[in-house]
């Protein structure tokens, strides 16, 4: 987009009519064909412009391109061919060892070719192919160095692990041995600051940060995702105003991988372990004559035989009134598959189109066999049981997406639009069977159950996005965008009771439900930042977000929904500000320190406003409040970087606080009807307050040894409502690692991690430690091979403790046991412009990879 040309006039806006923000996905779906067809057509019409019918291609452009201050080859510099006519990319290829170039099969023409490589000034000169001389020999082409950008290859070249930046800590998984033939929850786990509880749940800072895919929101879980197609994970701890103010426990971008390279180049991989693990997978990715394509599929399947328990103590005023102990002994068996194909398309210098496609689905069955005794306050056996739990679910995520970028002349200006649709379905059938008899051996009839159940959950998500990023000089830049989020979320789910005499199934008519919940949110969002001079900059930032919420339960009557801002009252819900300031010393490289302020809110799901009982186990249910307003919290960091060591090591501390009103407080209390029976329900509390210091240290202390420490320490402070209790004290985690490598092509790696017991609103979760070991070897630039051991102590597992006036509990349970896998990597390319076209022998055509390329 040039610097004259207005957005709103030139149609880049064009979504924002009134028939586009119907409620109704009708328009959407219009729009999203209409897309499809634009971008048909314009692959077609370029491949029409890229390929003239009746046109020889004969012609070839070589040279050689040197350092100018060596005249020494630059290998691997990219060399990008484009048409004079109408400045698209033609075709490209790297430079060889010797600093040789070709690229050959061009029609007559004007061509522009310009030489790039990291640390170098772009060069480019002109070249004309006719007829009578198809070969264009453009000489020696001398790239001179940009001081800038060694700068800052010389701080991130060398693919650490991990990369600290001030506003996000980055991690790059392609070294991270531990996580090969795993998925996205593995490759969480081992990131500084962050925890994954049994169920998969994220925190970050004691709260849940919100999980994006490559920028853009998602209905997959991590574990759907396989960690051989993460590129790298982004953890943004205080977002600005540019991302979801339904951020409040930060965000974590999950990046996929892609290619700029020409040329092909791809991996396949199998791996096997214990406990029926298998897995295996692939993916290519190509880029030729300005388009990239990438395709990717892989599977996975694992067992595990745990165990739990449950301890519990009802008190009266006289003392204890009842103790009830549980035993569990779980088989669970999953399994998961899917693929993922992208392809952007160049259409000229500034602007291009992508889109991707993902498919991914997944199995899970469970047997669980609980043995429990209850005894009386004077700890004498009431009755001893068993229950049997048996569950299977299956599930599908599909995602796609398809958008649009333009940069303009301008360094810095952008624009950039993508539609995105999610759909997701879960679907589960359970069934449980409890008795108990007393000492006797008499029946009791409170444990008898017999019950089945079965549930579906879709989702139905259209996201719809446009950014602009505007310099304003060479100090200001303004940043705004939309976004439209509208999500359907049917449930429908179904419970029986089976007659123990006539083994019928009773459909149980007040715990089966069906219900509708839609929830669309409307965002616009303004970021101002200046560069006052080399050291000090400011960014600030408003966004508006207007929400409405409903749920109905469908035959019943029954509708609960909120909407904000309602009005003025509450307009407050809706303005989300946020402020940054950066202070610089010695440049790019130096130190730096960042403060922020920002403001955030965290709506109510719609479990959490629920307002029916719902079954967990023979004892245990739960129900939602549908009066819970939205949680608001105030977020406040300092953060400062400090690079040594050459800035190949570095150390990034931050103090953190949170204010929250109205914070939503799970809440567990015995049953009026049942004192047997805990339900746990959900509240909003007066205020919560954490502070906290976190601490990111990498250090080298010398060539192939790499170490990393981080640790939180936070404070927190929740205070209930409706007179109950509040809670208070620390919490913190460590984690560590090490990578070495080692000689004969070997490498080894260690991580462990202890979380200390977390403040909950009624008691604490308990401590959580493990460690894991891996070991890779390199066979050649083709093959690798990783061995790790997982759960080295066999200690990782989750629980907690929670203590009032009626009651006290303890639990813990395991999802996995300590497991050995090992996994083997074969990888492959060509270092050439072209897969599908090669009518040139291996001489002539570019440098082969001689041995694979990675």
């Amino acid at each position: 987009m040039s610097s004259t040309e207005d957005p709103v006039n030139s149609g880049v806006f064009f979504f924002l009519s009134d028939r586009t923000i119907r409620v109704d996905h009708g328009p959407i779906r219009i729009m999203l064909k209409a897309l499809l067809l634009s971008l048909m057509l314009l692959l077609h019409v370029d491949g029409l412009a890229q390929r003239p019918a009746g046109v020889p291609r004969v012609g070839r452009i070589y040279g050689k391109v040197l350092d100018h201050g060596t005249h020494r080859p630059v290998e691997y510099a990219t060399v990008s061919v484009y048409s004079e006519r109408n400045d698209s990319l033609i075709t490209g290829t790297l430079v060889r060892s010797n600093g040789d170039f070709e690229v050959a099969e061009l029609p007559p023409g004007t061509y522009r070719v310009s030489i790039s490589f990291i640390g170098y000034l772009e060069r480019s000169v002109q070249a004309r192919i006719n007829p009578r001389d198809p070969s264009v020999d453009v000489g020696n082409i001398l790239l001179e160095t940009n001081a800038e950008v060694l700068d800052e290859v010389e701080v991130l070249g060398e693919r650490s692990n991990v990369v600290m930046k001030i506003d996000r800590r980055v991690y790059h998984v392609e070294r991270d041995l531990s996580v090969r033939g795993g998925n996205g929850e593995d490759v969480i786990r081992n990131i500084p600051g962050l925890r994954v509880d049994i169920d998969g749940n994220v925190e970050m800072r004691n709260s849940s940060p919100k999980l994006l895919i490559d920028g853009r929101p998602t209905t997959m879980t991590l574990d759907q995702i396989p960690a051989e197609e993460i590129d790298r994970v982004e953890v943004i701890t205080n977002p600005s105003v540019a991302f979801d103010a339904d951020a409040t426990g930060g965000l974590i971008n999950v990046v996929l991988k892609r290619t700029d390279r020409p040329g092909y180049h791809g991996r396949i991989e199998a791996g096997v372990g214990t406990n029926g693990r298998y897995q295996a997978g692939g993916d290519i990715q190509i880029r030729e004559r300005g388009t990239t394509v990438g395709i990717s599929y892989n599977f996975g399947t694992g067992d595990n035989t745990t165990m739990g328990s449950t301890d519990r103590v009802d008190f009266s005023p006289d003392g204890p009134s009842g103790y009830f102990e549980q035993t569990t002994h779980a088989t669970n068996s999953r399994s998961r598959q899917g693929g993922r194909f992208s392809i952007e398309q160049r259409l000229s210098n500034r602007n291009s189109l992508n889109f991707s496609q993902s498919l991914r689905t997944r199995s899970y069955w469970s047997d669980d066999r609980q043995e429990f005794t209850a005894r009386d306050g004077e700890a004498i056996v009431t009755a001893t049981g068993l229950q049997t739990d048996e569950s299977r679910s299956t599930s599908f995520d599909l995602s796609s997406r398809l958008g649009f970028k333009r940069t303009g002349p301008e360094e810095g200006k952008e624009f950039t639009v993508d539609l995105t649709y999610n759909r997701s379905r879960r679907e589960n059938e359970a069934a449980f069977r409890s008795s108990a008899v007393d000492p006797g051996g008499t029946g009791v009839p409170e444990f008898a159950r017999d019950q089945k159940n079965t549930g579906i959950n879709d989702v139905d998500q259209w996201v719809l996005q446009a950014d602009m990023a505007d310099p304003l000089g060479e100090k200001t830049k303004l940043e705004y965008g939309i976004k439209l989020d509208l999500a359907d979320r049917p449930s429908n789910t179904e419970l029986f009771n089976i007659d123990p005499d006539s083994g019928e199934a009773v459909k149980d008519s007040v715990l089966s439900n069906e219900y509708a919940v839609t929830d669309h949110i409307y965002a616009a969002y303004a970021n101002w930042s200046h560069r006052f001079n080399a050291k000090w900059s400011l960014q600030v930032g408003l966004r508006f977000e207007m929400t409405r919420f409903s749920g109905e339960l469908i035959g019943k009557g029954a509708r609960f929904e909120y909407d904000y801002p309602d009005g003025t009252n509450d307009l407050d819900r809706s303005l989300f500000p946020a402020i940054f300031v950066v202070r610089k010393w010695g440049g790019e490289r130096g130190r730096e320190l960042q403060f922020n302020v920002s403001r955030k809110i965290h709506r109510p799901n719609f479990w959490q406003i629920y307002p029916f009982l719902r079954l967990t186990d023979s004892r245990n249910y739960r129900i939602g409040d549908p009066g819970l307003a939205p949680e608001l919290s105030t977020l406040g960091e300092v953060s400062y970087l400090l690079p040594f060591k050459g800035g190949s090591s570095n150390w990034l501390n931050s103090l953190f606080v949170r204010h929250t009103d109205d914070v939503i407080t799970a809440f567990t209390f015995p049953s009026p009807e049942d004192s047997s029976i805990l339900i746990s329900t959900f509240i909003n509390g007066s205020q919560s307050w954490s502070w906290g210091w976190e601490n990111s240290l990498r250090y080298v202390p010398r060539e192939k040894l790499e170490l990393s420490l981080s640790g939180t320490l936070q404070y927190l402070s929740y205070a209930a409502a409706a007179g109950q209790p509040g809670n208070s004290g620390f919490t913190g985690d460590v984690k560590g690692s090490i990578q070495m490598r080692l000689p004969w092509e070997l490498a080894a790696q260690l991580n462990g991690y202890y979380e200390f017991p977390s403040i909950l609103p009624q008691g604490t979760s308990l401590d959580n430690y493990a460690m894991d070991v891996s070991v890779s070897k390199d066979i050649g630039n083709k093959w690798s091979i990783v061995a790790s051991v997982r759960d080295l102590f066999n200690t990782r597992r989750w629980g907690s403790s929670l203590v009032t006036e009626r009651f006290s509990t303890e639990n813990a349970r395991r999802w996995e046991q300590r497991n050995f896998r090992i996994v083997v990597t074969w990888k492959f390319g060509q270092r050439d412009s072209s897969l599908f076209d090669r009518r040139r022998g291996r001489g002539e055509g570019g440098d082969g990879m001689d041995g694979g390329e990675m």
